[in-house]
């Protein structure tokens, strides 16, 4: 029976960034059909959409760079990692003899919390992450059903 992980914390930031480049449309279309608003001079409206256009297109660049992930691993002692991101998917195998058994991995969020990854790596310089958060257990949990999940060595 195989058994599988789901990281999917990259879905909320593809679904914001969605949402963002949605509204700056809806803005930016509305400046093109009704002019700036009362009040103001075009080229600063102009220069403010810029603004927002950049940090939109930024945002979105960053965000079809995190990768949603799906991995098994199998009875024939294979783990397949799966990798989808907005505009593409990636998919590896590998010997269940070339990965590490999964730990956890303490970091800081961008406010200095402790952040934890639950993290497999392999013999070569790959790695993926099975789960993550702010809750420790979450990934202790899911390293144990993983390490489980490997054939003994």
């Amino acid at each position: 029976m195989a058994i599988a992980f789901r990281n999917r914390s990259a879905g909320f930031s593809w679904g914001f960034a969605a949402v963002w480049l949605t509204l700056l449309a809806a803005a930016t279309y509305v400046f093109v059909r009704d002019g700036p608003p009362a009040g103001y001079s075009g080229p600063i409206v102009i220069g403010i959409l810029a603004l927002f256009w950049a940090g939109g297109i930024g945002l979105a660049a960053f965000v079809m760079s995190k990768p949603c992930l799906f991995v098994s691993v199998g009875p024939d002692a294979r783990v397949r990692a799966t990798w989808r991101y907005p505009h593409k998917v990636v998919s590896k195998q590998f010997d269940a003899a070339s990965v590490r058994p999964a730990a956890v991995v303490e970091a800081e969020d961008d406010e200095g919390n402790p952040y934890f990854y639950a993290r497999v790596r392999t013999l070569g310089t790959d790695f993926f992450d099975l789960a993550e958060g702010h809750t420790r257990s979450l990934c202790e949990s899911a390293c144990d059903q993983f390490n489980a999940a490997l054939p003994k060595r």
